[in-house]
């Protein structure tokens, strides 16, 4: 049993051995797969925030943007509301005094209001509003040019009521204008509110997806070290507390430690080998220890036997009374002890082999006559009566 324990764990090392080189391959594909996940995540998680970072941006860039346009709207709004004022003082002024003067400081006023008007339609005014403003403005325009220059003429005082009304007619719609634009900045103040807190909310919420993908990332990655070290540890201890007998259960999917648990049930089944060696020697030594001490006795015990044989030859009226002992290392028949000086202790007894296993399967002593051809079986007995005493040690 215990050399069939040695060829055991020898066809086992054998068997291993050839797949080292693929258990390797197969250690270092599925350590680089994970690096690759790892990796992978890393930079999934990294596009999230940047993805996230650049919608934040943009969006703080739009709101920069309208701010701006509102900044802007608002200057050209203030202009408008000073060129219109002033149309209207020096227009009055113009009607009351009739000097030219101030008709041509009324046309350049109007020329003003005219062209911020018209540059207020690409902006954020409502155009129901700034449309009538600007036709106003033209109509306003066209009468002033048919009035004559010369004080007192016809034109000049019949016109003058619908210059009046054009010019309250636009103030009337640059106040309504104004109070759309403060809408409007109102609507675009809250809009900013909103679309910076849906911002923050964003942020935060990827700041918050982006941990929970790394602590995971984390958690996998300990669980992955943690649990086939916990396997081997344990496989440590036992074997340590002479379980040589456990094996880990080698994982086909976790190539690296699966690799390590290969190497491990080697090293278990080497340590089993030599331990079966150690106990084989063990035993061989006690073994031969056993037949040394035999040995010893039986030749302290030889002269006594060769008196007490030599007794027994005398009493039962045999020639010749040999013990014999059959040992099993040689396995031939030796002279242990005898009644005459004719055989000695250790001497070699020349038998066949039906004749030596007839005398070993005697249950007792055996007589040869001397007409039985004694000389045919020891070629020391000649015309001799023998007793032959066979035992085994």
């Amino acid at each position: 049993m215990h050399e069939a324990g040695f060829l055991m764990g020898k066809v086992s090392f054998k068997v291993c051995g050839p797949l080292q080189e693929d258990q390797r391959r197969g250690a270092c594909v599925s350590f680089r797969r994970k690096i690759f996940l790892i990796c992978l995540a890393l930079l999934l998680t990294a596009a999230i925030l940047a993805i996230g970072s650049f919608h934040v941006f943009l969006g703080m860039g739009n709101q920069m943007e309208t701010l701006q346009d509102s900044i802007s709207v608002s200057v050209k709004f203030i202009e408008l509301e000073e060129f219109s004022g002033r149309l209207k003082l020096l227009m009055e002024t113009w009607v009351a005094t009739g000097d030219g003067k101030y008709k041509a400081e009324s046309m350049i006023a109007l020329e003003r209001t005219v062209s911020v008007a018209t540059d207020l339609r690409s902006s954020e005014i409502d155009q129901k509003l700034n449309d009538p403003l600007i036709r106003d403005l033209e109509l306003l325009r066209s009468i002033m040019l048919s009035i004559s220059d010369e004080p007192g003429s016809f034109e000049f005082a019949t016109r003058a009521p619908e210059m009046y009304t054009l010019a309250d007619s636009i103030i009337e719609k640059v106040e309504e204008m104004h109070a759309s634009l403060i809408r409007s900045s109102l609507a675009s103040i809250e809009a900013s509110r909103k679309s910076r807190s849906g911002l923050t909310s964003l942020l935060a919420t990827l700041v918050v997806v982006c941990i929970l993908m790394v602590g995971a990332l984390i958690m996998m990655v300990g669980r992955a070290l943690d649990e086939p070290y916990s396997k081997l540890l344990e496989a440590t201890e036992r074997v340590a507390a002479g379980d040589l007998l456990y094996r880990i259960k080698e994982n086909e999917q976790d190539s690296e430690f699966g690799l390590i648990a290969s190497r491990f049930n080697q090293m278990v089944v080497n340590l089993q080998r030599a331990n079966i060696d150690l106990h084989d020697k063990v035993w061989q030594t006690e073994l031969l220890l056993e037949a040394s001490r035999l040995s010893e006795s039986l030749e302290n015990l030889t002269p006594a036997m060769e008196q007490l044989v030599r007794s027994i030859a005398g009493k039962l009226g045999y020639d010749v009374c040999v013990v014999l002992r059959y040992d099993e290392s040689a396995k031939s028949l030796m002279v242990l002890a005898s009644s005459t000086g004719e055989y000695y202790h250790g001497d070699p007894v020349s038998l066949g082999v039906d004749a030596a296993d007839g005398i070993l399967n005697s249950p007792g002593p055996i007589r040869i006559y001397a007409e039985g051809g004694a000389d045919e079986l020891l070629d020391k007995m000649h015309d001799s009566d023998v007793l032959l005493v066979p035992i085994t040690a």
